[in-house]
């Protein structure tokens, strides 16, 4: 990722004397912001889109009879890791001292995981 000092630093191996100020000036001054994303879904186009959503909200409102209305969500590829040294727990007693967190890991793999709530129960 580019940063201001890494952009001075690349205009001045072509000979431009910038300082990683300036370029944040220049950056503010147009209002770019290269450190800002915005993400979106291209998803089809379905005119039955409004009723359907209405439908399931209709679901979650009211339970039909002899029914159960069940919420399910499923979270892909997450990472399973543990810390590779166990936190240095701050002195109690002594203001200002805070535990101190190793920022190391270690990987496990990734799991999967699929939750399901009963929307009426809990």
């Amino acid at each position: 990722m580019w940063t201001h000092r890494l952009l001075a630093e690349h205009l001045g191996l072509a000979g431009l004397a910038v300082s990683a100020s300036q370029i944040g000036r220049i950056l503010d001054a147009v209002d770019l912001k290269p450190h800002l994303v915005r993400g979106w879904l291209t998803r089809p186009a379905d005119p039955e889109f409004f009723t359907k959503a209405a439908d399931v909200c209709a679901l979650y409102r009211t339970c039909p009879e002899n029914s159960v209305v069940f919420s399910v969500d499923e979270k892909t590829g997450i990472t399973a890791r543990s810390r590779k040294h166990p936190d240095q727990l701050g002195q109690p007693g002594q203001p200002g001292r805070r535990t101190r967190r190793e920022f190391e890991y270690i990987r496990h793999g990734t799991v999967s995981i699929v939750a399901a709530l009963n929307v009426h129960t809990g």
